[in-house]
């Protein structure tokens, strides 16, 4: 199992290419920086470790990111990966600036609007370009869409996983 000091940062999908390129799941923060890990650890869902390696590439595409690690050669070898999970140490993300955050510290994030009225729990973050979106799931399963802008956002409490939004920010 992996140790509490690792955390997923991305989702291996599936193999791209015959020289052991896949095709993986990131948040873009992460991704900027991804080559930078001295090392990250692919595991299945589960925890169970498969291999610790280091990428060699990272190229955005439409729909996720083409990654190149050293440890993968052929397209065998990355078809072991499908479906599996990239960690990397918490101490070896760079220190982010004032009003910057990771996606992993939102995700799973409470909602609340500015009277208290909880209104659901972060389970997806969308990249727009000019600014991130949460997904944010009611009890109930529906789905409302809030901008993560200084406009909106009243409260940003990463520690307490904690945020509480202007009512007009919810769509």
């Amino acid at each position: 199992m992996i140790s509490e000091e690792y955390l997923v940062v991305g989702r291996i999908v599936k193999p791209h290419g015959l020289l052991g390129e896949v095709k993986a799941i990131l948040p873009k923060n992460i991704a900027e920086i991804f080559t930078s890990f001295e090392e990250v650890i692919i595991a299945t869902p589960a925890g169970r470790e498969i291999m610790t390696t280091t990428a060699k590439r990272v190229r955005a595409t439409p729909k996720g990111y083409l990654i190149a690690f050293e440890a993968i050669s052929s397209i065998e070898e990355a078809e072991r990966l499908r479906n599996t999970h990239i960690y990397v140490k918490k101490t070896s993300l760079p220190k982010l600036g004032e009003g910057e955050y990771y996606f992993f510290q939102i995700l799973d994030s409470k909602v609340y609007d500015e009277d208290g009225e909880e209104l659901g729990h972060v389970v997806d973050l969308i990249e727009t370009g000019s600014n991130d979106v949460a997904v944010v799931r009611a009890d109930g399963g529906e789905e409302k869409l809030v901008p993560l802008v200084k406009e909106y956002v009243v409260e940003l409490n990463l520690s307490k996983r904690r945020i509480v939004v202007k009512k007009a920010a919810v769509v």
